[in-house]
C-alpha cells in the first residue's frame, strides 16, 4: 500500500470480568496510512465543518493485532497527539 510510513497506537480496553476491573490494551502499528482532511457542508441552519482522520492498516500490520480487529470504540494515537476516534 502507498504511503505506508507512520506509526500509530491503538488502545482497546474491555471489562475483565475475573480480576473485575477495566483492561486497557496498547497495540503499537508500524507501516500504516494516516491522513486527515477538513469536511464542510452547507445546509439550512448554516456551515457545518468536521475534521474526518483515515487510517490505513495493511495486513503486513495485522499480525500485531494479534486476531483482534479495531472496534468502534477503540482509539488512535498518531505521533504524539491523541486523537479520539472510531478505529
Amino acid at each position: 500500500m502507498f504511503g505506508c510510513d507512520q506509526t500509530v497506537t491503538l488502545t482497546h480496553l474491555h471489562y475483565d470480568g475475573d480480576a473485575d476491573r477495566d483492561v486497557k490494551e496498547e497495540t503499537t502499528l508500524t507501516g500504516v496510512s494516516w491522513y486527515g482532511q477538513v469536511k464542510t457542508a452547507v445546509d439550512s441552519t448554516g456551515l457545518h465543518a468536521a475534521r474526518v482522520y483515515k487510517c490505513r492498516i495493511p495486513e503486513s500490520a495485522a499480525p500485531r493485532l494479534a486476531g483482534h480487529c479495531p472496534r468502534r470504540q477503540d482509539h488512535l494515537r498518531h505521533r504524539d497527539r491523541h486523537r479520539a476516534g472510531r478505529a
